[in-house]
């Protein structure tokens, strides 16, 4: 029959197929890993991040809150309230700080020589 000739030659080209595939995951890994490593080796760790992380990353679609109490999804105004907030932290009160009340202190004599000998002395001892 033609059809089970055709299916068998179908079967091996995927096979071929897919051990080309697997060849060159394995070869793509290698040369990332390589690329990875001489990154660490130069101390750039954030490079480094970026070169381990696979895929897309995540966008922030956030939310927050205006003063009234609604939620902003847009992104628009989510920056305009951003920048109100810190605005607001920039205008609140700088003058009140607590006073620092410096206390007298008394410097502590240094350590004897012959003190500090007879302590290694004793531990000597305890050895």
């Amino acid at each position: 029959m033609k059809t089970e000739g055709y299916w068998a030659k179908v079967r091996k080209l995927h096979g071929k197929i897919q051990k080309r595939i697997r060849k060159d995951k394995e070869n793509y890994l290698k040369e990332k890993c390589k690329v990875v490593e001489e990154h660490n080796k130069k101390g750039r760790k954030g490079d480094l991040h970026q070169k381990i992380i696979t895929g897309k990353q995540k966008i922030n679609t956030g939310m927050i809150q205006s003063r009234a109490g609604r939620d902003y999804t847009e992104k628009d105004k989510i920056i305009i309230r951003w920048k109100e907030y810190t605005e607001e932290l920039y205008k609140k009160d700088t003058k009140t700080y607590t006073e620092v009340q410096e206390k007298a202190y008394t410097q502590e004599p240094s350590v004897m020589k012959s003190k500090v000998q007879k302590a290694l002395w004793e531990i000597k001892q305890l050895a």
